[in-house]
């Protein structure tokens, strides 16, 4: 069976979709998916897959497009009773998807190494602590359904997370989801009081991490979604990167070529976010502005040449993990050092254990909090008020 919907845009198909699976839900008590997705190009035809809704049979739905991300048609097969597919049918084709949508308030419990965080009262989201010492994050969303709110709000919450992690120098996760129609009553409005040039260290003031004005603004931009997707992709290779190194100890190292890698492309995402003139050689055709350089001059806006050397080291190890599968070390320090020769290390010797990269995730968060006060037009999608200059070294 398919029904003909004539979509204009991505985002009209996508919100019909999600309108649809709730309806379901509400109409028939749910909505569960053998999903299995693939695209047929030849025949211009996505299949999600087998929906059951409790009925006899599962039904497969298909649609079909002409520009790609756009629904022309949906197509339901099944072998229900044809006045089932009547009734789906008319479901189908009659959903006004623009006045459903309901507001809700999504929570999750943040994991964090660092001391609860401060009280925040910002735009469509608040943090807080419980009296049990747990760290919560709430933020509105309009949403078709409870369900609809926890798909939509997990996205927007992950990446509130990575900005989290930017802003406080280490990892932080969302845990499980919950839901609500009202924010918590949250008293306070606590704001960093410190010096906003630190580096090695966290923002902690009266036992709790207590986060700064811009980065208030920042969260709340975010949630507007006017914040570079390259600025937030960069935050969630940081967030990674801390929190695969959680559990780091010298007889278990084998993970910091990893972590490293993650911080070096993060640095990588914040660099694209930048505009810079590209010019091509008059007689290869390659771009002469390498990714590196945009990195390397990104460190350079904020540290002295020889950190701008220290982080490049990092980039050409990084390299060569990458593409000749190169690591750091061994990885066979079990408690005693047996020292010895290499032809290759840099240092001259073989090297047992891989040293925890902690300058190198320090110096990548302060970068990533500098992009956001000193230069706020190239961490957002729009301009926006001047934030505070960072110290620069």
């Amino acid at each position: 069976m398919q029904i003909i919907l004539d979509h204009s845009s991505n985002h009209e198909s996508n919100e019909y979709l999600r309108a649809l699976w709730a309806k379901l839900r509400t109409e028939y008590g749910k909505c569960a998916w053998q999903f299995t997705p693939y695209k047929d190009g030849q025949s211009k035809t996505v299949h999600f897959g087998f929906m059951d809704i409790g009925l006899d049979s599962t039904v497969e739905v298909s649609i079909n497009y002409e520009k790609k991300g756009v629904i022309k048609s949906i197509n339901l097969d099944s072998s229900l009773p044809r006045e089932q597919l009547e009734l789906l049918k008319q479901l189908c084709s009659g959903l006004n998807q623009a006045s459903n949508k309901e507001c809700f308030i999504i929570s999750t419990v943040l994991e964090s190494p660092l001391p609860a965080f401060a009280p925040v009262v910002g735009n469509g989201f608040r943090i807080f602590h419980r009296d049990s010492g747990e760290s919560i994050l709430q933020i509105q969303v309009l949403a078709f359904d409870h369900h609809d709110a926890a798909h939509i709000a997990a996205c927007k919450m992950q990446h509130v997370c990575d900005l989290l992690a930017v802003f406080t120098n280490s990892f932080v996760k969302l845990t499980k989801i919950m839901w609500s129609r009202s924010f918590s009553e949250v008293s306070q409005n606590v704001e960093f009081t410190g010096d906003l040039g630190w580096v090695d260290d966290h923002p902690v003031e009266n036992e709790l991490t207590t986060l700064a004005s811009y980065q208030k603004s920042a969260i709340g931009l975010l949630l507007q979604d006017k914040v570079k997707s390259e600025f937030i992709n960069g935050a969630a290779h940081f967030n990674n990167a801390a929190f695969l190194l959680k559990d780091y100890a010298l007889t278990n190292g084998a993970l910091t070529d990893t972590a490293t890698v993650l911080y070096v492309s993060a640095l990588e995402s914040c660099a694209m976010t930048k505009d810079v003139v590209k010019e091509s050689c008059s007689s290869c055709g390659q771009v002469k502005y390498s990714i590196r350089r945009r990195v390397l001059d990104l460190v350079s806006e904020f540290f002295p040449k020889h950190l701008v050397r220290f982080i490049d080291g990092y980039y050409a190890s990084r390299s060569k993990f990458l593409h000749e599968g190169i690591m750091c070390s061994k990885n066979n320090y079990f408690g005693t050092s047996i020292p010895q020769l290499s032809v290759n290390s840099d240092s001259g010797c073989q090297v047992a254990t891989s040293v925890l990269p902690i300058n190198l995730r320090d110096y990548v968060s302060y970068i990533f909090r500098g992009t956001v006060m000193s230069e706020s037009e190239v961490a957002f999608d729009s301009q926006q008020t001047s934030m505070s200059s960072i110290t620069k070294f």
